[in-house]
């Protein structure tokens, strides 16, 4: 069931944001449903979903100009804002 994916992995944003940390190599942002992050192609937009745990992980972020994109964290280069 996706909304009990959702929950658990909304409950354990620490590994998406172990994750983001080491993309970053940066303090740890706290990444979690709801947060407003920056992204250099696509703009500011939301995390919507969360899968996976640590370099796995991947979020769902709906973007303002570019529309619902899956990236995966080791690669997305998010910055929370």
């Amino acid at each position: 069931d996706s909304s009990r994916r959702n929950e658990k992995n909304s409950s354990d944003g620490g590994c998406a944001s172990r994750a983001l940390h080491a993309a970053h190599g940066s303090a740890p942002a706290a990444l979690r449903l709801g947060a407003a992050v920056n992204h250099k192609k696509f703009g500011l937009g939301t995390v919507v979903m969360i899968e996976g745990q640590g370099e796995h992980a991947r979020v769902q972020v709906q973007f303002e100009q570019a529309g619902s994109k899956w990236l995966v964290l080791a690669y997305a280069n998010l910055e929370p804002v």
